[in-house]
């Protein structure tokens, strides 16, 4: 469902202003985690501004909500000369990161072999997609079908898009994007070849998008099997506090690939049965039989790097989202997944967020939101 874009600042600005129980800082990027000695407890936190103020601040309670990439950055960057860094004795922070593979990979037919109009797509076009409440459906792969061929949790829906991009089209779009905002990307000899060698290609597939001459096509959007070689991980180079920026391995196993394949199945056993139409699958796909769309891309909805488990050998946080060693650092977030489903991870998010809510109640022993007991400029 689109909805229009809320500001967090606008909606709630005034009650931070006038709430008695909230300390809101702005500008102030979480620099380092103080913690006791041979204990993730954590003792204090220092932030810092742009223009290198550092400032200390002691709580009774803390709470790492900084999304699926950052929650583990910061546990990762909280390594000492002495001390491993936090939650992370078993090597789990970082690892099992997942997002929601999503991709067209088949076009909707009919008996000519094309199809422009179907009642059970959305068009990205359409202006009226913005308009309050409107829906895109999506279609999930039933529970018996999932059950029956060993798949992941899978949905798809119909909707316009572009024609199949070919490996000219992908190179091309590596080159542009550098060339208009310097986008780190690797760019190969093949890269260079696959233009050259196709030139009309590239040029045609830019004519499609911009006349909207593309297709309905059927687009998936895929749970990811956990795999702890999906990791983030800490690079050399720091970013503007002098904070380690990450690196980010994403890779896909075969039963990704199986659990779209029978999706694609799947949803042309239904359009036949119903006479709707049917569906020819991508050349890419068809061609070949391991690997994703060339065209994949993620749901930016990162997850697993810091999951949930029953024992600190298996996982970073436990039932109540304390990290596992530790006696007051909560983590909060997508990151705390042990698995991703195919659904978006908000309303899970806000769940977990008002259950920690509830919780910290009783670990503060009183029913008063938490208070910064010290803030100290150093």
């Amino acid at each position: 469902m689109y909805t229009k874009k809320v500001r967090f600042k606008t909606v709630f600005n005034n009650k931070y202003k006038n709430s008695s129980k909230i300390s809101l800082y702005l500008g102030a990027n979480l620099f380092k985690l103080n913690r006791k000695d041979f204990d993730g407890s954590l003792k204090s936190v220092t932030v810092k501004t742009f223009d290198g103020r550092l400032v200390e601040i002691n709580g009774k309670a803390y709470v790492l909500a900084c999304g699926g990439v950052e929650n583990a950055r910061t546990l990762l960057n909280s390594k000492t000369d002495t001390l491993s860094s936090i939650g992370n004795l078993h090597d789990n922070v970082g690892r099992y990161f997942m997002d929601h593979p999503i991709a067209p990979c088949a076009t909707v037919i009919n008996e000519d072999g094309k199809l422009k109009d179907f009642s059970y797509s959305i068009s990205t076009k359409n202006k009226s997609i913005n308009k309050k409440n409107s829906v895109i459906p999506y279609y999930r792969l039933p529970f018996s079908i999932q059950s029956e061929y060993s798949t992941l949790n899978t949905a798809f829906q119909f909707r316009s898009s572009e024609k199949e991009l070919t490996a000219a089209d992908v190179s091309a779009w590596k080159i542009k994007n550098i060339l208009i905002d310097g986008s780190d990307r690797n760019i190969s000899f093949n890269d260079i070849s696959n233009i050259v060698k196709n030139p009309l290609r590239v040029i045609n597939s830019y004519k499609d998008k911009k006349l909207d001459r593309g297709r309905v096509a059927m687009r998936f959007q895929i749970e990811q099997a956990p795999n702890k070689n999906n990791r983030i991980e800490l690079i050399q180079e720091t970013d503007a506090v002098g904070v380690n920026r990450v690196k980010l391995t994403w890779g896909f196993s075969e039963i990704e690939r199986h659990s779209i394949d029978v999706a694609t199945a799947y949803a042309a056993s239904i359009l036949h049965k119903h006479e709707v139409g049917s569906l020819r699958l991508d050349t890419q796909l068809y061609e070949d039989k391991k690997n994703l769309p060339l065209d994949l891309r993620g749901g930016q909805h990162h997850s697993g790097t810091t999951r949930m488990s029953n024992t600190k050998k298996n996982g970073v946080v436990d039932k109540n989202l304390l990290v596992h060693d530790s006696k007051n650092l909560f983590v909060l977030g997508s990151s705390v997944f042990p698995t991703n489903g195919w659904v978006n991870p908000t309303f899970t998010i806000i769940s977990l967020a008002m259950r920690l809510a509830k919780h910290l109640d009783l670990f503060c022993n009183e029913k008063k939101s938490i208070k910064f007991s010290k803030v100290q400029e150093l």
